[in-house]
């Protein structure tokens, strides 16, 4: 993760990352991310806005409600 920036008066969390090797060149539709969110549980995010030549993309992130997938209190894993 590169930055993550909560929107002001919002619940929407913006997260940069920065994913090497991830072959965004490669990318020909609006593919997903998959994290573990804690053991044997997954959430998927659609990346927006990605680079190729720099390997980065951001998410958007509702975490109005409560649930394993807008616990942001531990480390963050990409599964590949």
């Amino acid at each position: 993760m590169l930055e993550v920036r909560w929107w002001p008066g919002s619940p929407v969390v913006e997260i940069d990352l920065y994913l090497p090797g991830s072959r965004m060149q490669t990318w020909v539709e609006v593919p997903y991310i998959k994290f573990r969110v804690a053991d044997l549980q997954f959430r998927d995010y659609t990346p927006f806005g990605w680079d190729a030549e720099t390997e980065t993309c951001s998410l958007l992130v509702d975490a109005a409600h409560k649930g394993l997938g807008t616990s942001w209190h531990g480390p963050c894993k990409l599964v590949t």
